[in-house]
């Protein structure tokens, strides 16, 4: 008898403290370097996107290896080669955690476009606003206690942003989540 699998997952992780630091300008090389890590893995990538803050990636992961383990890769190799290659100076590395999410193949072409779409989709919403979304879809409530105020924001665009959807706060501070164990899905 023969082994079949499908485990598509629905990765999500940001850089350290939320910060914009993935440039537009040079994401394809990103990207195209993820997804070398990917295939060195046995495993296949059916999409990749983010925003300055964040990264969506759809794939399937070989059955020999664990999640952690391969998020543990994708973080590490994509983060030393991110900070050899200067093409983003500003990058300082990921957060610790992600959001993994099982996925069915019924719904790939659904995820595939959230994913492609992701620009569009943030001039809309908060990555803060988006994660709480994902993790009630995904069955998961989410701690509010873990999301906080911790950082002051230079971006007059995303700190207008903010004040326009928090009016209490004054222009120059931005929410991003201080995320913490949330089930096994987390942020920290």
């Amino acid at each position: 008898m023969s082994s079949y699998r499908q485990l598509l997952y629905h990765l999500v992780f940001r850089t350290k403290d939320s910060l914009p630091t993935i440039k537009q300008d040079h994401v394809n090389q990103l990207y195209a370097y993820i997804t070398g890590v990917v295939k060195h893995k046995n495993s296949h990538l059916y999409r990749i996107n983010g925003i300055e803050n964040h990264l969506h990636i759809l794939t399937d992961i070989h059955p020999s290896l664990a999640p952690a383990d391969f998020m543990k890769e994708v973080k590490v190799s994509s983060s030393l080669w991110m900070k050899s290659s200067n093409l983003f100076p500003a990058f300082n590395g990921w957060a610790v955690g992600y959001g993994s999410f099982t996925c069915s193949y019924k719904d790939m072409d659904r995820l595939i476009d959230y994913i492609k779409n992701q620009q569009e989709h943030h001039r809309k919403i908060t990555f803060e606003e988006e994660y709480r979304i994902l993790l009630k879809k995904y069955g998961i409530i989410p701690d509010e206690s873990c999301f906080s105020v911790t950082l002051i924001f230079s971006s007059f665009r995303a700190a207008k942003d903010v004040v326009d959807f928090h009016p209490r706060l004054h222009r120059g501070l931005f929410i991003y989540g201080s995320f913490r164990a949330i089930d096994h899905f987390y942020f920290s």
